[in-house]
């Protein structure tokens, strides 16, 4: 059985734990919206993970925290890229993210827009090949 660490303490830069653990769980029970989607493993125990859509955006690009910058993220963007993946949003407070992204995209986009559940600002970001 694999298990993923995600599902007990996920993290993601400016989301919320409960909102990740909740997302990848979703993800992980059903693939058929991602034709590619990729998983990292140590053993028995996944640590990062990617999916590309059949319109071919990047998502759930996710490294667990204990196994960041060993290359891992450009590992999984790199598949994706290979698999059909040619743009991707993320969040603006997603430094870590956003420094990897540019090494491969082009930011084309950014927008301001106000969380419909709480209320507060954010700045959601796109990036293409």
């Amino acid at each position: 059985m694999i298990k993923s660490l995600y599902l007990t303490g996920a993290t993601h830069d400016g989301l919320a734990s409960h909102y990740v653990e909740r997302t990848i769980s979703t993800d992980l029970k059903d693939l058929s919206n991602y034709p590619t989607f990729l998983v990292l493993r140590d053993k028995n125990v996944i640590f990062g993970m990617v999916g590309v859509t059949k319109e071919g955006e990047i998502c759930r690009l996710m490294v667990h925290p204990e196994y960041r910058g060993k290359g891992h993220g450009h590992t999984l963007l790199s598949k994706a890229i290979a698999n059909g993946g040619t743009h991707l949003e993320t969040l603006g407070s997603n430094g870590v993210a956003i420094h990897l992204y540019e090494k491969y995209f082009n930011r084309t986009s950014e927008k301001h827009l106000v969380s419909r559940t709480t209320g507060a600002p954010y700045t959601l970001i796109t990036f293409s090949i």
